[in-house]
């Protein structure tokens, strides 16, 4: 994979990072804690274990600002942003109006247009009050926007592209016909050898940022 080169000079671009955590600290067991919709999802032994946290759940938060115009980036461990509805709550992490929430927030106590933030989920799947609820959701996260206001520094970025092919899981073929399948155990039938014209593009898009040398040099 290219890296940014070392020669690349600052555009004036300042860049600051926070991480807050985001995890329910509440006890139980799986039973207890989860909802109706979810249970027949779940093997049976597992409803009656207790909940052990090994690790935790995180949002971080990247802010990029060149003087004129700031953007936020967010990620959270969530299965999805806002896909309660969709999965008929099974997925009930992310409330369906968290982005819409958040923007406005931001927009109100940051002074940043929402339609420059943007929120990805690390697709974690997680029993759902192991994550914290909705309100503390905005909450923390905003946090984390804040602390990276906080520790702004003069950064250079610089982007690349490549391929991965040994550590990603790619559970969607393309097809011969021009449509693709994603592999799921609940899909049946599967689509015949002879219908797969292969995996989809594993190519990854990398943005890096660094500090500029006068301030790495800096004890």
């Amino acid at each position: 994979m290219s890296t940014p080169s070392p020669g690349a000079r600052s555009t004036g671009l300042r860049a600051g990072t926070g991480k807050v955590d985001i995890t329910c600290r509440e006890e139980g067991v799986w039973e207890d804690l989860l909802s109706d919709q979810v249970k027949p999802h779940i093997p049976p032994d597992y409803l009656r274990r207790r909940i052990e946290i090994s690790d935790p759940l995180f949002v971080r938060a990247l802010v990029l600002d060149d003087g004129r115009t700031s953007i936020v980036l967010v990620t959270m461990d969530v299965t999805a942003i806002g896909a309660r509805s969709i999965s008929q709550n099974i997925l009930d992490d992310s409330a369906d109006d968290f982005l819409p929430r958040l923007r406005r927030r931001i927009e109100e106590e940051l002074g940043i247009p929402g339609n420059n933030v943007n929120v990805m989920a690390s697709h974690t799947h997680q029993v759902p009050r192991m994550l914290c609820d909705d309100n503390a959701q905005l909450d923390r996260t905003l946090e984390a926007i804040r602390q990276a206001r906080a520790q702004m520094v003069d950064v250079t970025v610089g982007v690349g592209a490549g391929r991965e092919t040994g550590l990603t899981c790619n559970r969607t073929m393309r097809l011969k016909d021009g449509s693709d399948c994603t592999v799921r155990s609940y899909h049946a039938p599967m689509p015949s050898d002879d219908a797969v014209e292969g995996l989809l593009e594993r190519a990854l898009d990398r943005l890096g940022v660094r500090r500029d040398e006068a301030q790495r040099a800096a004890p």
